[in-house]
């Protein structure tokens, strides 16, 4: 075996050794995160359902917001906390998040709009 695969092995097993000791309460957050997300994208879906109409368009970008925000932490859990994958060269965590942020201010300006309607 080689210097440098050696010396990846022995780093990979030292991270891993890390993530057991060290990054185990924030893998938990972030797994936390993904399953809210997922149950809030339920629990929206099924408001959507029953109040229809005119939030049906809020609510449906709202939920894109969610899917954004649970897509970033799902980056995380893979590329940096496990390193299951090598990082990509574009920090896609910060597209996800940003991309979830545009879509909560869209939402909340249809809100907004429905509101000064009634």
């Amino acid at each position: 075996m080689c210097s440098i695969e050696h010396d990846f092995i022995k780093y990979k097993f030292f991270m891993l050794t890390n993530i057991s000791t060290t990054l185990t309460p924030v893998l938990i957050i972030d797994v936390i995160g993904i399953i809210t997300g997922i149950v809030a994208i339920i629990t929206v879906n099924n408001l959507n359902k029953v109040l229809a109409g005119k939030l049906s368009s809020a609510l449906k970008v709202f939920m894109w917001g969610i899917v954004f925000m649970i897509l970033a932490f799902l980056y995380t859990v893979v590329f940096t906390r496990l390193m299951l994958l090598p990082k990509p060269a574009v920090d896609i965590h910060h597209l996800f998040m940003t991309l979830g942020m545009i879509f909560f201010i869209m939402s909340a300006k249809k809100f907004a709009n429905l509101a000064r309607m009634s």
